[in-house]
């Protein structure tokens, strides 16, 4: 290439001799650095910038965290003060739901994406946490765990916590019994090519009566439970025989 072409590419246009060339070069090199400099230093606000939303952002779902972790200490002093068993449950049930949310935004924060956490790692915690809290005495309980790694909001994710805190909880608390042999809890989560995601929950214990429970107060966990899958979208049946399984399927759109 000669001087009059890399003239043409650099916009100097065309130069008889050297003498006038290089003066127009040097200028011009002179403006590309000042431009990479500015380049730098706007790049420099922005990740400035973007850090310290992230930190905000961080110091936010820690103290919604710290904010649930008092309300949840305030409802168990009043558990504390109650006699009769069936007055505390509906406590003892609120505190948990709201343990859950605590537990999403300790989560959050503590994770190295703070708006989106992948539901499998989240999940597989969260299961194990619930299965040792709420199984019941001298009881083993198997889980087989087969869940995708799909990346959710917090918009979706607290729904789904709170959907698995109160599926897996009636599951503990009514599908088994110290007779039975290998009792297992199956949850999976499949992320489907027509971008939606299925869910489901099953468990081979004694199944569900459901004109029974419907006359009970454990009827709330099932409107708590449709509730939840309304507001993501999605749809929720409810397969059981008696005796066998249940299996929860819940189906929804992914954002």
């Amino acid at each position: 290439m000669d001087e009059n072409e890399l003239g043409q590419l650099l916009g100097l246009g065309e130069f008889s001799s050297r003498k006038s060339y290089y003066p127009e070069l040097q200028k011009k090199i002179e403006e590309l650095e000042d431009e990479v400099q500015r380049r730098r230093e706007s790049e420099e606000r922005i990740k400035e910038s973007l850090m310290e939303k992230e930190i905000l952002l961080r110091e936010i779902h820690h103290r919604v965290k710290n904010n649930m972790t008092v309300i949840s200490s305030l409802l168990n002093l009043k558990c504390t003060a109650l006699e009769e068993d069936e007055t505390k449950q509906p406590l003892l049930d609120s505190i948990q739901r709201i343990e859950t949310m605590a537990s999403i935004h300790e989560y959050l924060y503590a994770n190295e994406k703070i708006k989106s956490i992948n539901i499998k790692d989240y999940l597989m915690d969260f299961i194990s946490d619930l299965i040792l809290t709420f199984k019941p005495e001298g009881l083993e309980i198997e889980k087989e765990l087969d869940i995708d790694e799909i990346e959710f909001d917090l918009d979706t994710l607290i729904p789904i916590g709170l959907i698995t805190n109160e599926i897996i909880t009636n599951i503990l608390k009514h599908a088994f019994n110290r007779e039975m042999d290998h009792p297992k809890i199956m949850i999976s989560m499949k992320h489907l090519e027509t971008e939606q995601v299925v869910y489901k929950i099953s468990d081979n214990g004694l199944g569900i009566d459901f004109d029974k429970v419907m006359e009970k107060k454990e009827a709330i966990g099932f409107t708590i439970t449709r509730a939840l899958v309304d507001q993501i979208a999605g749809e929720l049946t409810i397969n059981s025989k008696l005796g066998i399984e249940t299996i929860f399927t819940i189906t929804f759109p992914i954002n």
